[in-house]
């Protein structure tokens, strides 16, 4: 009984202090992306072209195939013509570990940092298909000439080595540290999970009244309008759990489109929404009204920049999962975000005095002007 009882104080003095550290262990595992700098980033099997026959019988044919080569960053980084999507990942990994260290000041830091790192663990595990075969050809050996690269990168090919799949797994572990962290500070009360649920629930619904676009799930409709009330009310990190986990999930599963889709286009692309939660306490003032004329603009950066998130992630996945070219996807998705985003953010505009005037009469606990009606209620008690 003695040592049952010693194991269970053990055990919660590791959980008080795993609960208490969150924020380290965030910072530690957010430098770890890095350890994908360490190996090659990808594998690439080359091939080298030659012309055959004359007239409309020539053809290509692909000999002296070389063997399989071993992309380093040091090769990606230090070629002419550098592989910029590569030299961008590891840019916003750095952006994002700047952000979890800014946490434990601020905590909406923390949530920066998880949207990034979701992004990164995405985009890693799709690094084969951001290989620039043009700009790293040299690395490979390629002797071809230029208007023969085209038909040498669909005879080559590429996959992941540990650098992307290292970095990819290590980006989805911060990524859930810093969901943690941010919770920590930030944790639901009923209250909380009553409005939160209502507001998802109706996300839900509203989603369901549309006007598709394509064939590939793009539509226009109000199903975002709730997913921003919570945000502005709850702040990025329940805001981000709420769309992204919550409303992303159901959605991924009544579309019918399959969960591979579920990454780019439901947790970045609806998890983007977060980002209106950024600027709550610009938006509700702490003078006698609760909002002023400053809060419109605030509001429509806000939806602006959840706009353009969605439409990354939604970008990402029509080339990824559905095999559109880089200009074909910027102009699908263009056609019904932007519209859904401008909907949105007129009818966030409208609801804005309604809203403030509700934040003054029931402010969530973590707002910074709650503290008074808090101390008011503990005083009372």
């Amino acid at each position: 009984m003695a040592e049952a009882k010693t194991e269970s104080v053990q055990a919660k003095r590791i959980e008080s202090w795993i609960k208490g550290h969150l924020w380290l262990i965030a910072i530690v595992v957010g430098a770890l992306v890095f350890i994908g700098l360490c190996g090659p980033l990808v594998s690439t099997h080359g091939a080298t072209s030659a012309l055959v026959g004359e007239g409309d019988d020539a053809y290509y044919e692909f000999s002296e195939a070389s063997s399989r080569y071993s992309v380093w960053a040091n090769g990606v980084f230090g070629v002419a013509n550098m592989s910029w999507p590569f030299i961008a990942l590891y840019a916003l990994a750095f952006v994002a570990f700047v952000f979890v260290i800014l946490g434990k000041k601020w905590n909406d830091c923390y949530v920066a940092a998880l949207l990034l790192y979701v992004c990164l663990g995405i985009i890693f595990f799709t690094g084969n298909t951001l290989y620039d075969f043009t700009a790293c050809s040299s690395l490979i050996g390629v002797k071809a000439a230029a208007d023969n690269l085209a038909y040498y990168s669909t005879a080559a090919g590429t996959k992941l080595a540990f650098g992307c799949v290292i970095s990819g797994v290590v980006s989805f572990v911060a990524a859930f540290f810093c969901l943690g962290a941010a919770n920590a500070k930030d944790s639901f009360n009923v209250l909380d999970l009553t409005e939160i649920g209502l507001l998802s629930a109706m996300a839900i619904g509203l989603q369901f009244i549309k006007i598709e676009i394509g064939s590939t799930g793009g539509s226009i409709n109000l199903g975002l309008i709730p997913l921003f009330v919570i945000a502005l009310r709850h702040g990025p990190t329940k805001g981000f759990i709420a769309s992204a986990f919550v409303f992303g999930l159901v959605t991924c599963l009544t579309d019918g489109y399959g969960l591979f889709t579920y990454p780019l286009d439901y947790l970045v692309g609806f998890g983007g929404c977060a980002a209106l939660g950024f600027f709550r306490r610009l938006v509700f003032t702490k003078n006698e009204k609760g909002y002023s004329g400053w809060g419109f603009l605030w509001i429509s950066l806000g939806v602006i920049i959840a706009s353009l998130v969605r439409f990354v992630g939604s970008s990402m996945s029509s080339i990824v999962n559905y095999g559109y070219s880089f200009q074909g996807a910027i102009v699908y998705n263009s056609v019904y975000i932007p519209v859904t985003g401008a909907v949105s953010l007129a009818a966030m505009l409208l609801l804005y005095i309604p809203m403030a005037r509700l934040q003054k009469i029931f402010p969530p606990k973590e707002t910074s002007f709650n503290k008074p009606v808090e101390a008011a209620q503990r005083s009372g008690e």
